[in-house]
Order: C-alpha cells, then sequence, then structure tokens
C-alpha cells in the first residue's frame, strides 16, 4: 500500500500505462500523459492527464489534472472532497478536473475516473489493409498518402518513438 506521494504517482503510472496506446512527456514541471492522434502519431498527441507531486498545509500529494465529460465532472467534484474544478484557465468549463491524492482510497477511485477519461478520447485507428494509393509523379502535386506532411512533426514521431522514460523516481527526479 502506498505511503507516500512517490508510491502514489508510482501506482497512478502503472494503471496509465497499462491502457494502451498511453504514453507521457515531461512538461510544464511535471509529467503529461497523452495519447497519440488517430493516426497513431505521437507528434500532434491528445492530453490524457497531467501530473504533478505538491504540498500544501496538510501535507505532500499527488495532483493530477484530467478531463471528464462535464456531466459526470460535475458529479464527481460533488462526490468526492479532494476533487474540484481546475483553476487552470478555462479548462473548468470544459469538464477539467484537480485532484489532491493523497492515499490509496482516493488513488483507486481516481483510476475509476481515469477510465472514463480515458474511454471519452479518440484512440489511434488499428492497421488496416488497404490497397496502396496511387502516388502522383507529376512536380506540381504533393502525394497523399502521406501521414504528416511536415518533415519537423515525421521528425518528432521518429524521436519518440524511441523515447522511454525512466521507470524509478530517482531517473524522474534528475530529468
Amino acid at each position: 500500500m502506498p505511503t507516500n506521494t512517490g508510491q502514489l504517482l508510482e501506482h497512478m503510472e502503472s494503471y496509465l500505462f497499462s491502457l494502451e496506446h498511453v504514453f507521457a512527456t515531461i512538461q510544464w514541471g511535471g509529467k503529461a500523459y497523452k495519447l497519440p492522434d488517430a493516426k497513431g502519431k505521437k507528434s500532434k498527441p491528445k492530453l490524457f492527464i497531467f501530473s504533478t507531486l505538491d504540498k500544501d498545509d496538510q501535507g505532500e500529494y499527488l495532483h493530477a489534472e484530467f478531463k471528464l465529460p462535464l456531466e459526470q465532472a460535475n458529479n464527481a467534484v460533488e462526490k468526492y472532497d479532494w476533487l474540484g474544478f481546475s483553476t487552470f484557465g478555462t479548462w473548468a468549463k470544459n469538464g477539467w478536473c484537480s485532484a489532491r491524492v493523497r492515499n490509496k482510497r482516493q488513488l483507486n477511485a481516481l483510476h475509476k475516473l481515469f477510465a472514463i477519461t480515458y474511454e471519452s478520447l479518440p484512440k489511434p485507428i488499428s492497421e488496416q489493409k488497404t490497397s496502396p494509393s496511387k502516388v502522383s509523379r507529376s512536380k506540381s502535386k504533393k502525394a497523399t498518402n502521406t501521414d504528416i506532411s511536415s518533415p519537423i512533426a515525421r521528425k518528432i514521431d521518429r524521436v519518440m518513438e524511441n523515447i522511454t522514460l525512466p521507470d524509478d523516481d530517482e531517473a524522474f527526479d534528475s530529468l
């Protein structure tokens, strides 16, 4: 049973990485958990969850921001005292919630909310066998079968496919 915020984060990550297609990046002073776009590319991902470790007058906690369908967000915020609407910009009006998780019981409830969030997001379509499209040899037209038109976006995808994040908290802290 987790007894500190590092262990709570570890358990949360174990759950999130058990979900298909989820990957994480370090940004905004925390970790952003994301899903690739509908084509499976990581260069334009959909933000799934953002988390940090933080503390207040009551002690340390695992902070997580995530989006629920608006009605479910209203119900969840009403039900849990450790959950509120996001204070970041205009996220709250779109169903973004902010959790302050301090124990395993809260984390288990949060996992159920994450499942709702995950199910509501579009997932990459599976590779389908299709006949190859004809590529125009005309210099005035671009090929129509490219997934991403920007060379920068293609480079980001290649880099992101090769990134592996460290598993332990100490390696995360050293980044």
